[in-house]
């Protein structure tokens, strides 16, 4: 895998007023962090660790974060163990409902849902595709209206696409990758970067972290290391 220095953010996502997360290297990728009244689409291969920086990011404003796919002991086990068991974080699990994610966010700044292919708007909907479209559209009005940062996280194909639907991100404001760091010796590193958008394009930083045990931290390894690395790859 080659790193590129820069990749591409919407103009729009650029402008809005961001929410922190402390997370120097993915603040820095964002802009500063997620934006109010803005949806950011978080994609990667299983296993990547999208849930565990998701938890980690959401433990330093008032979070609310939505699975349908985990209960609500095995997150709150997940967030204790990389040290993210913070009172502002409210996590609910067993929850595909967007309607009811959005009321359980209804004091939060962000909400985190986890993950696409499991929520759901509308039962009537029986067509996989239309139902992850009707979900992000509807999660997007929500953030529209109540200036709420809201984060959705998604499987990927074999090809590295959304699974079920192209038309997500379409809809949302960013689509930041979390990938696998491919280079022999860099394993248990990951590549962080905003991947596509479908407004005017902005230069935006890519960044490296590092996987643990205890969840995400910043590499032991000198940048200019990591760089050469991949470039003789």
């Amino acid at each position: 895998m080659t790193m590129s220095m820069f990749s591409v953010v919407s103009e729009r996502f650029s402008q809005l007023r961001k929410i922190p997360t402390w997370i120097p290297e993915l603040d820095r990728v964002l802009g500063g962090g997620f934006a109010e009244g803005g949806v950011t689409l978080v994609v990667g291969p299983p296993g990547a660790g999208k849930t565990t920086l998701l938890l980690q990011a959401g433990a330093s404003n008032p979070t609310t974060f939505v699975s349908a796919e985990e209960t609500h002991a095995s997150l709150s086990a997940q967030a204790k163990r990389v040290g993210a068991d913070s009172p502002q974080l409210s996590i609910w699990g067993d929850l595909g409902n967007v309607s009811w994610a959005v009321r359980a966010a209804k004091k939060s700044k962000l909400l985190i849902v986890d993950t696409l292919q499991t929520a759901y708007v509308n039962f009537e909907l029986t067509n996989k595709i239309e139902m992850i479209d009707a979900v992000v559209r509807s999660l997007v009005r929500e953030a529209r209206k109540r200036a709420l940062a809201i984060v959705l996280v998604s499987h990927v194909n074999r090809g590295g696409q959304v699974l079920g639907s192209q038309n997500a991100t379409h809809f949302v404001d960013a689509v930041m990758r979390l990938d696998f760091m491919q280079t022999p010796g860099l394993e248990h590193l990951r590549m962080l970067s905003i991947a596509e958008t479908n407004r005017d394009r902005l230069a935006s930083p890519r960044a490296v972290l590092e996987m643990t045990v205890q969840g995400f931290r910043m590499p032991k390894e000198p940048y200019e290391h990591i760089t050469k690395l991949v470039a003789r790859s």
